[in-house]
């Protein structure tokens, strides 16, 4: 018995489309390879790829060339484009990598594979999900004072890019009985301490300490950490210090490149 194979799909296109009024479907065998953008318009293009997720390109500009393959191409607000199965036309430069946006899924490349290589998440700076961490810190109740200590080892290369302070009671401020407290950043190799952000309980240049009220120790210096960086805090008493009641937690926010 002899198997028999079908033939290939012939490709089709180019073929040239001003407007999607219902979607323009292709089948996995023979997908939408390129989309050749001949009319920006509001620059617009939803699609969907072989794995059934929709994509949105937006900022098109005249002579891009969005790659596929894709299923489906569900809707546009170019005022013109070309599309194929078969490989772009030889004429048409090949486009820069898209910009990725919040609401467009452009050109990225990911440190680490992505969860979804269909769907990938790249993570900013300025991302709301940067690590914050929260540190319960065990002062002396009496005075308010805690020796330097490590409370923390991030491990990797990055940036401390904000701190705060904050207690479940209020924090009296006097310009003789004070704290200061200071984080602070050592090598983990037997250097000095560097002070990353200090605040004092001082009415004068200090700060109001509130209940339940996080408190930003002021402007970082020396951020940037190593691999055996080590972040150390300390509460330092100024004549008698300022009774601190529970627990005091320092919040740190942290990025990494």
């Amino acid at each position: 018995m002899s198997l028999s194979q079908s033939p290939p799909l012939a490709a089709f296109g180019p073929i040239q489309i001003s407007s999607i009024s219902t979607a323009i479907t292709a089948p996995p065998a023979n997908p939408i390879n390129w989309v050749y953008v001949s009319s920006a318009g509001s620059g617009g293009l939803v699609v969907k790829d072989q794995g059934g997720i929709a994509r949105t390109y937006s900022g098109l500009s005249v002579g891009k060339i969005i790659c596929g393959p894709f299923t489906e191409l569900t809707s546009m607000t170019l005022a013109g484009a070309w599309y194929g199965s078969g490989e772009p036309p030889q004429d048409i430069a090949v486009a820069t990598a898209l910009a990725s946006t919040t609401s467009a899924l452009g050109g990225v490349k990911m440190s680490i594979a992505p969860d979804s290589a269909a769907s990938p998440i790249a993570v900013g700076t300025n991302d709301p999900r940067v690590t914050t961490v929260s540190i319960p810190l065990f002062v002396t109740q009496a005075d308010g004072t805690l020796a330097e200590s490590t409370v923390w080892i991030p491990g990797v290369v990055g940036t401390i890019a904000a701190a705060s302070l904050s207690a479940p009671g209020a924090i009296t401020q006097s310009d003789t009985n004070y704290l200061t407290f200071t984080l602070g950043i050592r090598d983990g190799a037997g250097g000095a301490a560097s002070s990353v952000a200090s605040k004092s309980t001082q009415v004068t240049g200090g700060g109001a300490f509130l209940a339940f009220v996080a408190l930003s120790l002021g402007s970082i210096t020396n951020a940037t950490t190593t691999a055996t960086s080590q972040i150390t805090f300390k509460s330092v008493k100024t004549s008698a210090g300022q009774a601190i009641t529970g627990l005091v937690l320092l919040h740190i926010t942290y990025t990494v490149p």
